[in-house]
């Protein structure tokens, strides 16, 4: 009868693999800010996971009557004000409010325990800086095939 006896990794290589899955990790967190912001891949899921808990599809916990899931929504005016103005952050509110720093008007609000970090901040201002162009949910857009490189 033999002795199972699980590979060990000793000395230098547990240094190594340690180090190794480190800056692995490391690597992972830190999320680059693409040059241009794309709707689908860097806005929704910001909007997805921090903004459409009170502001999305939930007619029950929907906040101001603001749905940040549709475009025409997000860019109506509301009594002279619009969550999102194209190319305009002095008139888009969504960017007063993610940047505010009076915890009455901060969104997400203090009590939802839930913030936007730096990047996604910054994934927000370029996005509206940028035009504020929107996108379809992917599911409904057509698929193309890309040119070879």
């Amino acid at each position: 009868m033999s002795t199972y006896k699980p590979f060990q990794f000793t000395g230098r290589a547990r240094g190594f693999l340690f180090a190794l899955s480190g800056s692995l990790f490391s690597s992972m967190a830190i999320a680059e800010v693409p040059d241009v912001v794309k709707f689908n891949r860097d806005v929704r899921p910001i909007l997805s996971s921090k903004c459409f808990h009170c502001h999305g599809p939930s007619e029950k916990d929907r906040k101001a009557k603001l749905r940040l899931d549709l475009e025409e929504s997000a860019f109506s005016d509301r009594e002279g004000v619009r969550a999102v103005v194209a190319g305009d952050l002095k008139m888009s509110e969504l960017w007063h409010r993610v940047t505010a720093k009076d915890p009455d008007d901060v969104m997400p609000p203090p009590e939802s325990k839930k913030t936007l970090s730096m990047d996604e901040t910054t994934i927000l201002r370029k996005w509206i800086e940028q035009g504020a162009e929107w996108e379809g949910h992917w599911s409904f857009i057509p698929v193309e095939k890309p040119e070879l490189p």
